[in-house]
């Protein structure tokens, strides 16, 4: 049996490269990977760096199930990990990654703290750098984030 706590200790950001590869190794043969989504106390953000490795690993099906927990990780891009799990939607299946994406762009819409709606907006538009997704997604949905994009590049409020 794979031991998670022990699996947290070692990606510790206070840790060797050693040991974080020890613990990279690990994660290999854990099945249930949410253990690894954005982990919260006592591990937190200094974790957080090399739990996104983990899901960097993974196959399109095995994270396949876990895309809205990772889009709500590009809510800000200075949070441990944020930038490798954007890569690694970038590199996702496009075709499979339409629905979830709209399904979680619909709920960003409904914020009502504007300045996040448009962080989170300019981040997630990040992920039309995937051809696929951007060539599938309705007109409305480029439309939006790029109107976003445009307003959170000017920094104008609504």
């Amino acid at each position: 049996m794979i031991d998670i706590d022990y699996i947290m200790e070692l990606f510790d950001w206070c840790n060797s490269e050693e040991e974080w590869k020890k613990g990279l190794e690990l994660a290999k043969d854990v099945r249930c990977v949410s253990a690894f989504i954005q982990p919260g106390y006592p591990y937190g953000k200094r974790v957080w760096d090399k739990c996104a490795e983990v899901f960097c690993e993974k196959t399109d099906d095995e994270i396949e199930p876990y895309l809205l927990d990772l889009f709500e990780w590009l809510e800000d891009y200075n949070w441990p990990g944020a930038l490798k799990i954007r890569d690694r939607l970038i590199s996702f299946s496009g075709e499979r990654l339409k629905s979830p994406f709209c399904i979680f762009l619909d709920e960003i819409k409904q914020l009502s703290d504007g300045d996040k709606k448009r962080n989170w907006c300019f981040n997630l538009s990040g992920l039309l750098e995937n051809e696929d997704l951007k060539n599938s997604l309705e007109k409305e949905y480029v439309d939006f984030l790029q109107r976003e994009k445009n307003l959170y590049e000017n920094g104008q409020k609504r």
